[in-house]
């Protein structure tokens, strides 16, 4: 097994914490980004192990950890702002104009072998016209979605000018242990007993599970016909929202009452937050 020198951006988090765990099952030199405030729960085997090495900074500002940053084979760049109370200008801080800095240093780097950047779907938007692939037209309405967009498109530009190795890995909705975004919100709903659906809950949702996410980057990573392009990994099949209703309501033991959400509304909400952006100029 070859012994590969990692670093792994955004390591006490939900991806992150997983892709450190698999490298040191897979015994790579592995070292994990994480800031002052980060909790560290997540790490707690990670920080026992010989092969891990743990790296305070912040994304928005590289440059104080450049040593660290240039003398990588495998970069994974799973670190982004991201939540219900971070700002647009936080976002384009941190997911944009911070990978551009972190770009600049890891491109004087002569080990590098691949940087995987782990993007996200919000990168593609909602998507009312059934299943896409990544050739579908990407048009994201959320700040978040709209600065992993940004940045896809600095990397692709970095792979055009200098054969930068990226790789990009866009999850759907991602479900396993230390899952605390996304499936949160299904925790609080299930308390209330009640559950919002779309007319009909016909509508699908891409799920994978963490540990074949992992699996997927993984093989990404050390495949060389991945250099230069983007993948969005998601689960073996489709599910209809009814069909994750009535699994949450089996584990919770409880009966919801369903409050219908019509498409056409969701439509409205979009475009509506689309059109408040461009009045604003953002």
């Amino acid at each position: 097994m070859i012994e590969y020198r990692v670093l792994v951006t955004g390591a006490n988090g939900f991806i992150g914490s997983h892709i450190v765990d698999e490298c040191l099952r897979r015994k790579y030199i592995t070292k994990g980004l994480v800031r002052d405030t980060s909790n560290l729960n997540f790490l707690e085997d990670a920080i026992k192990n010989k092969n891990f090495r743990l790296i305070y900074g912040d994304l928005r500002n590289p440059e104080k950890f450049k040593e660290e940053v240039i003398d990588n084979d495998l970069i994974f760049y799973a670190g982004a702002a991201i939540g219900a109370f971070v700002s647009e200008d936080e976002y384009m801080e941190t997911n944009v104009e911070g990978l551009k800095k972190f770009l600049e240093i890891a491109l004087e780097s002569k080990l590098l072998k691949r940087f995987v950047f782990i993007s996200s779907v919000a990168s593609i938007g909602a998507n009312f016209d059934g299943i896409v692939d990544e050739r579908y037209p990407q048009n994201p309405k959320s700040p978040y979605g709209v600065s992993k967009l940004s940045g896809e498109k600095i990397l692709f530009d970095y792979y055009e000018k200098y054969k930068f190795p990226v790789t990009i890995i866009e999850p759907p909705g991602v479900y396993g242990p230390r899952a605390r975004v996304g499936f949160l919100p299904f925790l609080n709903i299930a308390g209330k007993r009640w559950f919002p659906t779309m007319d009909g809950n016909s509508g699908f949702i891409s799920l994978i599970y963490i540990d074949d996410l992992i699996d997927g980057i993984m093989k990404a990573a050390l495949n060389e016909n991945a250099i230069g392009k983007r993948f969005i990994i998601g689960g073996p099949r489709l599910y209809t929202y009814n069909e994750i209703i009535n699994e949450v309501s089996k584990s919770f033991g409880v009966n919801f009452k369903r409050w219908k959400i019509p498409v056409w509304f969701l439509k409205v909400v979009f475009f509506l937050i689309e059109m408040f952006f461009r009045i604003i100029g953002k």
